[in-house]
């Protein structure tokens, strides 16, 4: 009685296309897996340092104003992908602060703080926009000479501008970096797989 072989067999031209092209396979997977990481973690440190801190919704300098993502390229750059955060100088007004009768009440992130003499005014004479500020201190204390609207000469206390955090210092807090970790740990490597499957799905057709 003779045997029944089952004989299974790889077409060899298919097998050296496969592998001759697992470079741009693997550039692709990594560089779309990272991108998609990229914009996970972009969004959770969003989403934190907006329930973190008290960033308020009218502004327009709302933290993803500053953000922009330089994403991986399989052709050029394919295990890197960038967050930007530009650095801009928020002072207190940006953070909601409210003038009275003591000074700036303001909160940034928990706690409610009282400014005492803090006031909204324009840093310029003209053509400025109003910003949180207050009298001189230290070095920068002393008088100035002002003019009122009718063009009269006063002498008046030098002010100094009131800043708040930097988003893009937030951006680099110890819990911000938390969420980051967390997020790739989360994704990447899940997603990472993913991307390599389809690649060879692609390549099986």
């Amino acid at each position: 009685m003779g045997k029944r072989v089952f004989k299974l067999e790889v077409d060899k031209g298919s097998l050296d296309r496969m592998f001759s092209d697992l470079p741009s396979v693997t550039k692709r997977a990594t560089a779309n897996a990272l991108n998609f990481t990229a914009r996970k973690v972009n969004k959770a440190l969003r989403e934190h340092l907006e329930t973190t801190y008290h960033i308020p919704k009218e502004d327009t300098g709302k933290p993803g104003g500053l953000v922009s993502l330089k994403l991986a390229n399989a052709h050029r750059n394919i295990g890197v992908a960038t967050i930007f955060i530009r650095k801009k100088g928020r002072d207190l007004s940006k953070w909601g602060a409210k003038q009275t009768d003591r000074g700036l009440i303001v909160k940034v992130k928990a706690r409610t703080e009282l400014i005492k003499g803090g006031f909204i005014a324009p840093m310029w004479k003209k053509g400025a926009g109003k910003v949180a500020m207050s009298k001189g201190k230290g070095k920068r204390a002393g008088l100035v000479t002002r003019t009122t609207k009718k063009g009269t000469p006063y002498k008046a206390a030098k002010r100094q501008v009131e800043w708040g955090p930097q988003i893009a210092t937030l951006y680099t807090s110890k819990g911000a970096k938390k969420v980051m970790n967390e997020t790739i740990d989360k994704e990447f490597q899940d997603e990472l797989d993913k991307k390599f499957s389809e690649q060879f799905e692609k390549r099986g057709r």
